[in-house]
């Protein structure tokens, strides 16, 4: 975030980060958020799929 409270430029480009429970842009499944060692991830399940 800027200091006059506006997003950066690469904030316009995140895709899941901080949307979980909302839709997938791509594939409109919901995202998920996984909490691990006091931090959190977002992504779609169905998109990203987990190796």
């Amino acid at each position: 975030m800027h200091p006059i409270g506006e997003n950066g430029y690469f904030a316009h480009s995140l895709n899941a980060y901080g949307r979980g429970g909302e839709a997938c842009p791509r594939c409109g499944r919901p995202i998920t958020r996984v909490a691990f060692m006091n931090r959190s991830s977002h992504f779609c399940a169905s998109c990203q799929r987990r190796r």
